[in-house]
């Protein structure tokens, strides 16, 4: 429409809206070219590794290595020499492209053309400003699920009743491949586990979700299940665009007159699926299943798959001379390099590695990966509209992003579904209502997977995820907890202090552990204490602490050199050394067997609860019957208090009149 036809009524933001529309149908809408960027032959002589096409920023920090051997037989892929970077609103060859289920009742068609009213925005805004609600329910499947209900009128059931993909409305190249991608953990018909056909009818339903039950053993589970939702997602956003741009291309020539209102199909940007996992072997398995999934066996093409290999595959692995538990080795086998990003763009027949952000389907990056783009505030190079039209995030092992840097996390959810600062050739006419009335993040899922919950985990989940549809729980019943597994016979004493407010909470437990626990502890009888530490700012105040009052200590963390590490270790098993402060950054990332510990305080209750049980089974008790163990927590210590000591047990200890408790294990 015409300045002259504009409407008075019209807000200064549609006129805007209106305006960049105009300006961008100056340029051809459907240009049937394909736009070719320069790159390099994938061949070992043409070090394409190091070229890029133009304006195409850097994918992936970090190392490079040599091909390694064997991996790529994995995924028997031709190798492709040439990469294109197509354009989202070009007409592509629909031929071959599966009917796209437009059934009402199936889940992602319901969800993005869901339109929320002006009413329902503001009661959604309102609704996540308080704590929701939630419903809870005993699924012996997967544990306590709570469900919480943002807009009752928009509310979707789940269904818990085991289906096949096909019901569960997949695309069918997905459940072509699914069975042989998932054959090791289902042999079912519906090639599905039990806790697979949970998670995925709970993904399924666009709620976000907060599993806390995610282990080394279930992991591969569950990465399979939040890939496949996230490719179907994918796959049919991407098979709504290509027909719609074939039929508008069509209606084109014909010189057909259409309303463009029915072919709003896209964001602001391009990207609509974000990874987020701790180290490059995450990345690098949830790539395998994409690849796996996409592209049938034998056919297809995967751009940039040998330089993917070479930065992604642990080159130097080595067998470890010291036994380390089951779970760490799990944890940390592969390339664990936390600075990385990836770009992943499919259609029909190819997936492209290391597509430049705004031409990607897929993002996959760890926290520090993204961190180094956005930048901070007032830096003059950074970048985070790519993360405006995010409709599904999966967070994978929160708890080892906890252990990393949280406030990487928090920093890249800050920066989720703001506006654009450029316009990044968006086809205003395409864009869905949603998106230009800034309610992306009402559609926008997200799930976080965790080994358990924290508080950190908890307001990551309350305070950053807005999608309409609701949100679960998922949730352990702890009955035990890991005192159980405490083999050593000694007292465990529980000292419970009283802080009325959360900010006040370092500084009331400082205080409470110079008064009434350190003191108890520097007699001679005390020797070689071990002082564990969870919070690294907590481990500096303490080492100042004794520093200035000249207390017989050595001291242990993350970041200390090997060879402190070594001479530390050596002075306080001899007994030259008083108390050991240690940190559980530095136990989780190294798992140390640290001898010569007679006596342990736990400054604040571990994270892992297992770190609790280990360090009482290193106590030598040995010729040393006075062996003892002080822990220290309050009533918003509750979660990691019910893992050590079960459920029940920590209910009474945060509600008792009595604030000192010992429980004693190893008794016959």
């Amino acid at each position: 429409r015409g300045n002259d036809h504009m409407e008075e009524s019209l807000s200064p933001f549609d006129v805007l809206i209106d305006s960049l529309s105009r300006c961008h149908r100056k340029k051809p809408r459907y240009d049937m070219e394909v736009k070719h960027k320069a790159v390099a032959i994938d061949d070992e002589a043409s070090g394409h590794d190091n070229f890029r096409g133009e304006g195409e920023e850097e994918s992936a920090c970090g190392q490079t290595g040599d091909a390694p051997a064997g991996r790529e037989n994995e995924i028997n892929m031709p190798e492709v020499i040439e990469n294109n970077d197509l354009d989202e609103n070009a007409p592509e060859d629909v031929s071959d492209e599966e009917p796209e289920i437009t059934c009402s009742k199936d889940p992602f068609s319901v969800h993005i053309e869901e339109t929320l009213s002006e009413e329902e925005a503001t009661v959604l805004k309102r609704t996540f400003e308080q704590p929701l609600p939630y419903n809870h329910t005993l699924d012996n499947a997967i544990g306590c699920v709570s469900c919480g209900v943002c807009l009752p009128a928009r509310d979707t059931t789940i269904c818990t009743q085991h289906k096949s993909l096909a019901e569960l409305h997949v695309k069918q190249r997905l459940v072509s491949q699914w069975k042989a991608v998932n054959s090791q953990y289902s042999q079912e018909p519906s090639c599905l586990t039990v806790l697979q056909g949970r998670l995925f009818s709970i993904l399924n339903s666009y709620k976000d979700l907060l599993f806390t039950r995610r282990t080394f053993e279930n992991g591969e589970e569950i990465r399979r299940t939040y890939v496949l939702h996230a490719l179907n997602h994918v796959l049919k956003t991407r098979s709504r665009v290509r027909k719609n741009n074939a039929y508008l291309h069509r209606s084109a020539e014909d010189g057909k007159q259409l309303d463009t209102e029915e072919f709003r199909d896209q964001g602001l940007t391009r990207p609509k699926v974000l990874f987020v996992v701790p180290f490059r072997e995450a990345a690098l398995r949830i790539v395998e299943i994409i690849i796996n999934l996409v592209l049938p066996k034998g056919e297809g093409q995967v751009h940039n798959k040998r330089r993917f290999y070479e930065e992604f595959k642990d080159q130097t692995a080595q067998p470890t001379k010291v036994q380390k538990p089951a779970s760490f080795q799990a944890l940390f086998a592969g390339n664990i390099d936390d600075c990385f990003r990836l770009g992943v763009s499919i259609s029909n027949k190819i997936v492209k590695l290391y597509s430049e952000f705004y031409h990607s389907d897929i993002l996959i990056a760890s926290p520090l990966g993204l961190r180094m783009i956005i930048g901070a505030e007032g830096e003059k190079k950074r970048d985070y509209d790519f993360l405006s039209s995010l409709e599904v995030i999966m967070v994978d092992q929160a708890d080892v992003l906890l252990m990393q840097n949280w406030e990487h996390v928090l920093h890249m959810f800050q920066h989720l579904h703001l506006q654009p600062k450029e316009a990044h050739d968006v086809d205003f006419s395409r864009v869905r209502h949603w998106c230009l009335n800034g309610w992306s993040k009402y559609y926008c899922q997200t799930a976080v997977f965790s080994n358990f919950t924290t508080p950190e985990i908890n307001a990551l989940f309350n305070k950053h995820c807005f999608g309409y549809a609701g949100k679960v729980k998922v949730d352990d019943i702890i009955c035990s907890g890991t005192i159980c597994q405490v083999v050593a016979q000694l007292p465990q004493v529980f000292h419970r202090m009283e802080s009325q407010k959360l900010l006040d909470l370092p500084d009331t437990r400082f205080q409470y552990f110079v008064d009434k626990v350190l003191p108890a502890h520097t007699g001679t009888l005390m020797a070689q204490t071990l002082i564990f530490v969870p919070s690294y700012f907590d481990f500096i105040r303490l080492r100042n602490y004794m520093k200035k009052e000249e207390t017989n200590f050595t001291h242990l963390n993350e970041y200390s050199k090997t060879s402190d590490i070594t001479r530390a270790r050596a002075l306080f098993v001899q007994g030259r050394k008083h108390f050991l402060l240690y940190t559980e950054r530095l136990h989780f990332f190294k798992r140390f067997q640290v001898r010569g510990i007679k006596h342990i305080i736990f400054y604040s209750l571990p994270q892992y609860a297992e770190f609790y049980s280990d360090f009482l089974n290193l106590i030598e008790t040995v010729g040393h019957s006075n062996a003892t163990c002080t822990a220290i927590y309050s009533r918003y210590d509750a979660l990691s208090l019910s893992r050590i000591v079960g459920s029940e047990r920590a209910r009474r200890m945060i509600v008792a009149e009595d604030s000192v408790h010992m429980l004693v294990t190893g008794a016959q």
